[in-house]
């Protein structure tokens, strides 16, 4: 493992030493899961029920097949993608399941990419859900695939109230069928409340739409419309510096 892999590691490592610090070994679940990147499905990183304190030290490490992702941690077990070189199964990214009081390896390596080294996860009512050049959904308790479907891309999902959020577009959870799509929107990396689905996406645009069916809530600016990152030339008459400015 090269000593990218390994800083890497050890900084998932410590994430999850630290939401269980605060508690006896024997406690196996966070008060507060990860099951996003940064966290939560808002992005924001927090923790609210937790208690740490230092000094915090680390528990355990283990070493897995290559560079590690952010952790997902959820009904005691921490969840991380790694990326690596070609394996004897074609896999290039695998997903793990692990103890977070033991460091022992509860599952894995499951394969969720044959062609790309990335894979972004999200966590949600007992199943692991990986996006690459696939989508797929895992039993979080056996690491059983329980789906996959061709979507594919670099968004940061979030998996929430029984629909796994992918940007423009929604699936179910249950089964992988489509939800809802909007091509007006873009963006990849959706952040996720009871009320908005908040993307952001090219030519300065924000947008805020529904989480039950897609339709666009609000966008800022109000008459701006996303042409593929171009600029017009009255855009750099009045902003020179903007996108596609010489």
């Amino acid at each position: 493992m090269g000593k990218g892999a390994a800083t890497l590691l050890s900084a998932v490592l410590v994430t999850a030493a630290m939401v269980g610090a605060s508690q006896p070994a024997s406690a196996a679940t966070s008060l507060d899961p990860a099951t996003a990147y940064q966290v939560t499905g808002q992005h924001d990183g927090s923790q609210p029920s937790e208690s740490l304190a230092p000094p915090l030290a680390r528990r355990w490490d283990i070493a897995l097949n290559g560079l590690v992702s952010y952790p997902l941690i959820a009904n005691g077990s921490v969840f991380v993608t790694t990326g690596h070189p070609p394996a004897a199964d074609g896999s290039t990214a695998s997903l793990y399941a692990i103890n977070a009081t033991t460091g022992a390896t509860v599952w894995g390596p499951k394969p969720v990419s044959n062609s790309s080294r990335v894979a972004s996860a999200t966590y949600d009512n007992g199943r692991v859900f990986t996006v690459s050049d696939q989508t797929r959904a895992f039993e979080a308790a056996t690491g059983t695939q329980a789906w996959a479907n061709s979507y594919s891309g670099t968004a940061k999902p979030v998996a929430q109230n029984g629909l796994l959020f992918l940007g423009n577009q929604s699936l179910h959870e249950v089964d992988g069928s489509l939800a809802w799509q909007n091509g007006a929107v873009g963006g990849d990396g959706p952040a996720v409340t009871a009320s908005g689905v908040y993307l952001s996406a090219g030519c300065q645009n924000t947008y805020d739409v529904s989480p039950t069916d897609g339709h666009v809530i609000w966008t800022y600016p109000p008459s701006e419309v996303c042409t593929g990152g171009t600029t017009t030339t009255s855009d750099c008459a009045t902003n020179p510096g903007g996108y596609g400015c010489m």
